[in-house]
């Protein structure tokens, strides 16, 4: 359960050089809200706080959504997967059930 869009990856990502997927919204209850997953935000002032960014699903790196899609392929609904996120500026490794 989350929402991205390359354009916005790349717009937001693009300035720093950083590759991956942004996360936009985590979806209430989803694996990914379960396993900590933070979405971007936009501030009252219209400021863009970026969410976590995927970087990897197990050992595959992911620099676009259909890199999301086809590392995920693999997998069936109730598999945990290993995904690794840029989560305020620190790699991190959580676990994800894919629902």
């Amino acid at each position: 359960g989350i929402q991205a869009r390359d354009q916005v990856s790349r717009a937001v990502l693009g300035r720093s050089g950083i590759r991956g997927v942004l996360v936009l919204t985590v979806e209430p209850g989803s694996g990914a809200a379960r396993a900590g997953l933070r979405p971007t935000k936009l501030t009252s002032h219209g400021t863009v706080i970026p969410g976590d960014i995927i970087q990897k699903i197990d050992d595959r790196q992911v620099g676009s959504l259909d890199d999301l899609l086809g590392a995920l392929e693999k997998y069936e609904q109730g598999d945990t997967v290993a995904v690794t996120i840029l989560h305020q500026r620190q790699l991190k490794q959580v676990s994800v059930e894919l629902h």
